[in-house]
């Protein structure tokens, strides 16, 4: 799932959405976690939600619900 998700980050197409599925993928991850805070806080995990985010936020500064998707 992971895999996959890297894939989509890896398409850079902020506009449709797609490397979302990385963001998604370790949502449904975080399920299985015995911690689900302590999942979003793993170094792997984190770099993974910035590497989705920051890029976005930089392309579409203007965007306010990816921008309380990433505080959240």
């Amino acid at each position: 799932m992971l895999a996959f998700g890297h894939e989509c980050l890896d398409a850079r197409d902020w506009n449709s959405g797609i490397p979302f599925v990385l963001i998604d993928a370790h949502k449904s991850l975080s399920k299985y976690a015995a911690d689900e805070a302590a999942y979003w806080q793993v170094p792997e995990v984190w770099a993974d939600v910035q590497a989705v985010y920051l890029p976005c936020l930089k392309g579409l500064p203007e965007n306010p619900a990816k921008r309380s998707e990433y505080c959240q």
